[in-house]
């Protein structure tokens, strides 16, 4: 009796001090718009890239991938300009990361093409890059990883 009230005190306080919770690494990129931020569980691989200052739109973001894909990401990024073609889309409205999202996909796709963020942030994209290889198994986890985002627009830029 003793050693069981032992063990369940000892997870009682692991429990408690977070100790048992799926490790994540908060990925930030900043850009011209503010600052984009996701947590990534352990298995998760990711690269950031800045915007380009050359070209007209200023898109910055992150790629993320589970760490055994050999093809194929997840992009959030910042936009300027985004824009779908109707043809075949099917469109279901969500909220991701307390914001309202729209959640396209093409044709008889097994995976989304894009989510397009509403509300505080309107500019964020999601867009599905060559993942068919590796979807299956993977997509709650992505959307379970979208809805850790996290946008701090740059004051400047808050009146947009």
């Amino acid at each position: 009796m003793k050693k069981f009230a032992m063990v369940f005190m000892l997870s009682i306080v692991l429990a408690l001090c977070g100790c048992g919770n799926t490790p994540s690494i908060d990925v930030v990129q900043e850009g011209p718009y503010g600052e984009i931020k996701i947590s990534l569980p352990e298995g998760w691989s990711y690269e950031t890239y800045a915007a380009d200052n050359d070209s007209e739109y200023a898109t910055y973001g992150i790629h993320f991938y589970p760490e055994n894909a050999t093809d194929g990401y997840v992009d959030i990024s910042y936009t300027d300009a985004f824009g779908v073609c109707g043809t075949g889309l099917v469109v279901q409205v969500t909220t991701l990361a307390g914001n309202s999202a729209e959640i396209g996909t093409y044709g008889n796709n097994d995976y989304w093409s894009y989510i397009s963020f509403r509300g505080e942030y309107k500019g964020l994209v999601a867009t599905t890059n060559d993942v068919m290889d590796w979807w299956d198994g993977y997509d709650e986890q992505v959307l379970d990883i979208l809805d850790t985002l996290s946008f701090s627009p740059n004051v400047d830029e808050a009146a947009r």
